[in-house]
């Protein structure tokens, strides 16, 4: 393995050098970052102070939700390996785009314990389209030298402002416009 020179920073090459990739991994980020943490984060507090449902329904649909990722995220990272990475995915964020409407909406028209675990399996198994095959294709964006690098400015950065700072935003549009869909918007 080659020796960097001294004083190389490999943020300062990203920066020069792989603009467009770290932009593209950002974008790759935002889709799933964002949808995770309203889609399944937000969700428990949705259910109470939303939908009006007990704690019992805050608490069980996040456990739908993490045990439907757990099993469809590796399956479908190994189809990656055979179909493609581009197609999952494009599948996961056209499902996250057209899904989340109909769904909530449904939740509203009648808020049960049933609807919401059918709801969060649903998302779960949209997210788990580009979620299996997620940390390759934001891997293979990069050059092996700086991987690392590129992975760590690309992913924490849209995490921390779009996804970290999403049920805050979803909170704050459903107060604002009083409009119960306000995570659709988001």
């Amino acid at each position: 393995r080659a020796r960097q020179p001294p004083g190389h920073s490999p943020l300062l090459e990203l920066a020069a050098h792989f603009k467009r990739r770290v932009l593209l991994g950002f974008g790759l980020v935002i889709g799933g970052g964002a949808a995770l943490y309203v889609l399944f984060v937000f969700m428990p507090t949705y259910a109470i102070r939303v939908l009006g449902l007990d704690l019992s329904a805050a608490f069980i649909a996040p456990v739908v939700a993490g045990l439907t990722v757990g099993v469809f995220c590796p399956i479908l990272g190994l189809v990656s390996d055979f179909l493609g990475r581009k197609g999952l995915i494009a599948i996961s964020m056209g499902g996250l785009l057209v899904a989340p409407y109909p769904c909530f909406l449904w939740l509203q028209q009648g808020p049960s314990v049933t609807r919401l675990v059918l709801v969060e399996f649903v998302f779960g198994v949209i997210f788990s389209f580009s979620g299996g095959p997620f940390n390759a294709a934001l891997g293979e964006i990069f050059p092996l030298r700086l991987r690392a690098s590129g992975l760590g400015v690309a992913y924490n950065c849209a995490v921390a402002l779009f996804g970290g700072l999403a049920p805050l935003i979803v909170a704050g549009l459903i107060m604002r416009t009083g409009d119960p869909l306000g995570p659709t918007h988001y």
